[in-house]
Formats: C-alpha cells, sequence, structure tokens
C-alpha cells in the first residue's frame, strides 16, 4: 500500500511539474510553417531561452515569457 501511494504521489508531482510553465515550456515544438515578423524585441521564455520576440517564443511552443532578454 505504501508503495502504491509512494508511486501515486511521484507521478502526481512529476504532472505538476510539468504543468507549472506550459506544456510545451521546454520549446520543443519549433513549428517550422510559423512566419514571424522581424523586428527585435526579446522576451525570455518560461524556459530560461531569450527569443527574438514574442512570435518566435510561441512558435516554439512558449506561452509564457516576460519583456526582455533572459539574465
Amino acid at each position: 500500500m505504501k508503495l502504491s501511494l509512494y508511486a501515486l504521489s511521484l507521478i502526481t508531482i512529476s504532472l505538476l511539474t510539468l504543468v507549472s510553465c506550459k506544456k510545451d515550456c521546454p520549446g520543443s515544438g519549433n513549428d517550422q510553417n510559423c512566419a514571424c515578423y522581424e523586428i527585435y524585441a526579446p522576451v525570455c521564455g518560461c524556459n530560461g531561452v531569450t527569443y527574438e520576440n514574442d512570435c518566435f517564443a510561441e512558435c516554439n511552443g512558449v506561452d509564457e515569457y516576460t519583456e526582455g532578454a533572459c539574465n
């Protein structure tokens, strides 16, 4: 019983970690069909990667970001 409760807790924590930033936050999306404007207005994605602008971030699957380059 304790083992299954432990396993359930581990799975729950793992799922919460994946959802905490955004489902595709690691930037694995990289949509090749996405067309972005070429204006440099850097944003820092929740994955710690600086993108040229919000469009490039969203095309890479990152929907949560802040204005400005990452530190």
